[in-house]
């Protein structure tokens, strides 16, 4: 057995089959009525009316049901329209593409903690650990979630690329990650991250100037890349949302607390909300989350703190442009889904802990514990991808979850009729 294949194509297939056992069942899941009905819709009457539309999404606003103002997703509305052709009577192959795009993520993630050279053992539990766990559901089970995996799948691809390339200066490393971070931002805006994630990796990880001419290739690269969407979006949203620097710092203070949130559901996914806002979300579990995650770093000697501070990085940067948004305010919601790419830089500090270093599942309690916590977190993840088999189990979810955001009483029953406070 050579060596690529014990490294990467073992793992990504015990990957693949975990990620289908978990999930295939939601192959029958219908409709949840909150933008997925429309999408599917919209963009196979798009389609089939025009085929060149498909082309047409990079110039023409594709979710004009969807806050147009808002969003600029063309690769994300091109997944519907070509599942519109394979699949154009059926949902299933809607909701098996979602898999495929999370099996698809979660090698990509392994494979990053690989580049990071941690050790075989530490990546691949830390990957089975995101492939199964229940705060990433949503962004499966809930067709609107392929946003998350397709901006997490071009993103992890443009890193491991760029760190080729400052490895070995090849050029097909340099387009490879020019043009997936292209794809990245057409997919979903919090990519753009992905230059302020290349810095600190170079400044932080490989210790270099960031001034300095080995920088100049990739500077111009972000620079085509950058200019060229924001171009292509301008064109495409007749009116885009404008929003000041003062704005955008009050957006990022009175939603911080999301964070917290968002900390707290991964650490103790229990009772997850499909309509999570920040009212009826508890900020306690995520205060004891960090307090367990600094002592466990704490009591880890063998802890790199740039790794700490990177991991750490990626998991609020990737997360910044969600926050950076109008709705403020308690009745606020923060999707699931948006944790998706963020998570990567969470799994990156816990692997900075002794307490993974030395996870050994050759020892029977260590594999004990290990395959308790796997196991319990895919019950989860199962009984809470069954909230998005439908609409009445979708609304009744919110309405049990998010009490303080409901008021109309036949929304259980009727799902897509929403009246909010």
């Amino acid at each position: 057995m050579n060596k690529t294949t014990k490294t990467y194509l073992l793992p990504c297939l015990f990957f693949s089959i975990l990620g289908y056992l978990l999930y295939f069942h939601i192959r029958n899941f219908g409709f949840t009525y909150l933008d997925d009905a429309s999408l599917v819709i919209d963009t196979a009457k798009k389609f089939g009316q025009d085929p060149l539309s498909l082309i047409r999404l990079f110039t023409q606003n594709h979710l004009s049901t969807m806050q147009p103002q808002i969003f600029y997703r063309p690769i994300f509305a091109a997944s519907f329209m070509i599942n519109s052709i394979a699949s154009p009577s059926s949902l299933t192959g809607y909701y098996l593409t979602n898999i495929a795009l999370h099996v698809a993520a979660s090698c990509l993630v392994y494979s990053l903690l690989v580049k990071l050279e941690y050790n075989y053992r530490t990546a691949i539990l830390l990957t089975t650990l995101y492939v199964v766990h229940p705060i990433l559901t949503q962004a499966v089970a809930w067709l609107p979630g392929r946003s998350d995996t397709l901006v997490a799948i071009f993103s992890i691809t443009s890193f491991i690329a760029f760190i080729k390339f400052m490895e070995t200066k090849k050029y097909v490393y340099y387009f490879t990650h020019l043009i997936s971070f292209a794809l990245a931002l057409f997919s979903k805006e919090n990519s753009l991250a992905l230059v302020l994630i290349s810095l600190l990796y170079v400044r932080l990880i490989m210790k270099r100037k960031l001034f300095s001419s080995e920088m100049i290739s990739p500077a111009i690269g972000w620079v085509i890349v950058l200019t060229s969407w924001f171009m292509l979006r301008n064109t495409a949203l007749v009116d885009p949302l404008k929003i000041t620097a003062p704005e955008a710092a009050r957006f990022l203070a009175g939603n911080s607390i999301v964070i917290v949130q968002y900390i707290g559901r991964i650490f103790f996914p229990l009772d997850l909300s499909v309509w999570p806002t920040i009212r009826d979300s508890q900020w306690i579990p995520g205060r004891w989350a960090l307090i367990i995650l600094t002592a466990l770093l704490s009591i880890s000697k063998g802890k790199r703190p740039n790794y700490c501070l990177f991991g750490a990085a990626w998991f609020i940067l990737f997360l910044l442009p969600a926050l950076v948004r109008p709705s403020i305010g308690l009745s606020a919601v923060f999707s699931n889904t948006r944790v998706y790419l963020s998570m990567a830089g969470l799994l990156i500090i816990v692997a900075e802990t002794d307490m993974m270093k030395y996870a050994d599942i050759k020892k029977w309690s260590h594999a004990a514990l290990i395959l308790l916590v796997l196991a319990f977190y895919s019950l989860v993840a199962y009984g809470h991808s069954l909230d998005f088999r439908n609409g009445s189990a979708f609304w009744a979810n919110a309405r049990r979850t998010a009490p303080h955001s409901w008021v109309d009483p036949k929304l259980v029953k009727e799902g897509p009729v929403v009246s909010r406070k």
